[in-house]
């Protein structure tokens, strides 16, 4: 119970760091981990979209994308998005 209380103030202290000023991509793919972790995957997602266009090359945000998209069960994207981490990142 704990813990999903401070998960809860760490999205809101993310959310508002992440409306304060232009995009930073690693503050939203931690917003998106967090949704996701959460449960809250459309927020997730959209959050991540949001990072992906800011930074499409950043191979966090499609590592995420590709966890969220699979948490949707939106298998297609969930692929993609993976595909693409591996082509930005070979080791991964």
């Amino acid at each position: 119970m704990q813990e999903h209380r401070e998960r809860g103030r760490v999205a809101g202290l993310n959310e508002e760091l992440a409306a304060a000023g232009p995009p930073d991509p690693e503050l939203l793919v931690r917003l998106g981990g967090l949704y996701r972790s959460a449960g809250r995957l459309p927020e997730s997602l959209a959050v991540l979209e949001r990072a992906r266009a800011v930074a499409p090359s950043e191979v966090d945000v499609s590592v995420e994308l590709g966890l969220t998209s699979s948490g949707l069960e939106q298998w297609a994207d969930a692929i993609l998005a993976f595909r693409e981490a591996l082509a930005l990142d070979p080791e991964l």
